[in-house]
């Protein structure tokens, strides 16, 4: 029997980088609608990346966010290493 490949899961710490302003994280990469907004994350905010790569400039991460885990979809470009 040949073992299949395992990947161990992606935890990359992060910080939410903006001008001072908030970063939507997202259910869905759609920027053309609010109504997928889960939070407005404060700049300097900590996040952890659970995806290795961005796709579509988007980037899957998990936070805590007013005593709420949260898991959802930021704009990578303003994503800096915590």
């Amino acid at each position: 029997t040949i073992p299949t490949p395992t990947t161990a899961p992606v935890a990359i710490p992060l910080r939410i980088m903006t001008d001072g302003g908030t970063l939507n994280l997202r259910q869905t990469p759609e920027k053309s609608s609010d109504a997928n907004i889960l939070a407005r994350l404060p700049n300097d905010h900590p996040v952890k990346a659970v995806s290795a790569t961005a796709i579509a400039g988007f980037r899957e991460v998990d936070t805590l966010f007013q005593a709420r885990t949260l898991r959802g979809i930021v704009w990578n470009a303003n994503l800096e290493p915590a």
